[in-house]
């Protein structure tokens, strides 16, 4: 802003110095005639070039906020382990769809390239279709350059499950109990889920625990009791859900399948 007045105010007095010189007539007066008009001609060409320095340098810097930024965003998960595999998808600052990216053994993302520069919106996944919900995270994408962002699981996981029995009687409950810890600093609504599957696979039942407000930074216990099965081979799988207040949802966060199954005699 300086510059622009500097070289206006120089401009206008070696403009206006002219008229003003036209009226000195004596010798004496004439004598430093010259000399003002020559520090005026000087002034006035000192202006234009401050001017036009003003006008480039607000030219870049107008035109730099549109140049494309590049983003790359790497993501760690438990005990700081980088997570790998892992799914992070891309929305923009109004939660247009982007596109999802996979990370790599350093738990990074390849690039997403010649993004407008300012807000984004990512989310991070565990890997596969039906994925748990780690967390989501807001950044800002840089015009020209690349930006790299770290992102952390946010949601609650499965610290410790109990073994469940191999084999069990016709008709008996199951009852399994799993430790859940929350690594955000925010409290999260949480429940635990307990699915049975028939051998065949198809899903034949699940149970809730109790809901409960897990604060941040804290563990829990959980206890899901199943009903009484029939006679048959089943796979048991657990999973963590919590409740999203802005979108009324809940949400897996963490999931795990017992690869070994379940006999009921």
């Amino acid at each position: 802003m300086l510059t622009w007045l500097n070289g206006l105010s120089l401009i206008v007095g070696g403009v206006a110095i002219g008229p003003i010189l036209e009226a000195l007539k004596s010798p004496f007066e004439q004598f430093w005639q010259s000399r003002i008009r020559k520090f005026f001609r000087l002034a006035f060409i000192v202006g234009l070039v401050l001017i036009s320095i003003a006008a480039q340098t607000w030219v870049l810097r107008s035109g730099k906020s549109d140049v494309p930024g590049h983003l790359r965003v790497c993501a760690i998960g438990v005990g700081s382990i980088p997570a790998n595999p892992a799914t992070l998808v891309l929305y923009t600052e109004d939660w247009t769809y982007i596109g999802p990216k996979t990370t790599d053994s350093q738990g990074c993302t390849k690039l997403w390239e010649n993004l407008r520069p300012g807000q984004y919106n990512v989310e991070f996944y565990s890997p596969g279709r039906d994925g748990s919900w780690w967390g989501s995270d807001q950044i800002k994408v840089e015009p020209s350059v690349v930006t790299k962002v770290l992102v952390e699981r946010k949601m609650p996981y499965f610290r410790t499950v109990s073994p469940l029995p191999n084999r069990i009687k016709r008709r008996d409950s199951i009852l399994a109990s799993v430790e859940v810890a929350n690594p955000s600093p925010n409290g999260w609504e949480t429940r635990a889920n307990l699915q049975i599957k028939a051998a065949e696979k198809y899903l034949l039942a699940d149970a809730l625990s109790e809901e409960i407000l897990l604060e941040g930074n804290t563990a829990a216990p959980l206890t899901v009791e199943f009903p009484r099965l029939e006679v048959g081979h089943y796979r048991i799988s657990y999973s963590i859900e919590a409740f999203l207040p802005w979108s009324k949802q809940w949400v897996k966060t963490d999931d795990l399948v017992r690869q070994d199954s379940l006999e009921v005699q």
